[in-house]
């Protein structure tokens, strides 16, 4: 497998690498459309890379209804979906940076997503409930 890396992000060059991403209609869709606010509200933001190719995003998000919470988002473009390339970022993200963040990190899963749904198998989680077709996890640390 290529490498994978995830990079925190820091200089704004990295912001508009993150921007083009989220841009990209096969990403943002995935948001329920454009949502500038998920990008400028995230607390801490990290690139996806694979070798020096950008492929993806986690971020960790302040939502209004949890505010004592991060949520966690990330995205891979099209390409590089179903291939494990999601899951060693979230590997790289819990072993190198989970500690570094002192909030409360938690997932929301589409339940129905089996790619998504792995996520429980990168972190030690616990459930707290259902909104729609989502189960919203607690990640353990």
């Amino acid at each position: 497998m290529e490498d994978v890396f995830v990079k925190f992000i820091s200089e704004k060059e990295d912001f508009d690498i993150l921007m083009d991403l989220y841009n990209k209609e096969e990403i943002n869709s995935t948001f329920a459309g454009y949502r500038a606010d998920r990008l400028l509200s995230s607390d801490y933001s990290f690139l996806i890379y694979l070798d020096k190719l950008p492929i993806g995003f986690i971020l960790c998000v302040r939502e209004y209804a949890r505010k004592n919470n991060l949520s966690i988002d990330m995205a891979l473009l099209k390409d590089y979906r179903n291939k494990g390339y999601g899951r060693k970022a979230l590997e790289i993200f819990r072993d190198v940076f989970l500690h570094q963040i002192p909030d409360d990190l938690i997932v929301e899963v589409d339940k129905f997503n089996i790619s998504a749904n792995a996520v429980k198998n990168v972190f030690d989680i616990e459930y707290l409930e259902t909104y729609n077709n989502s189960n919203i996890y607690t990640i353990k640390r």
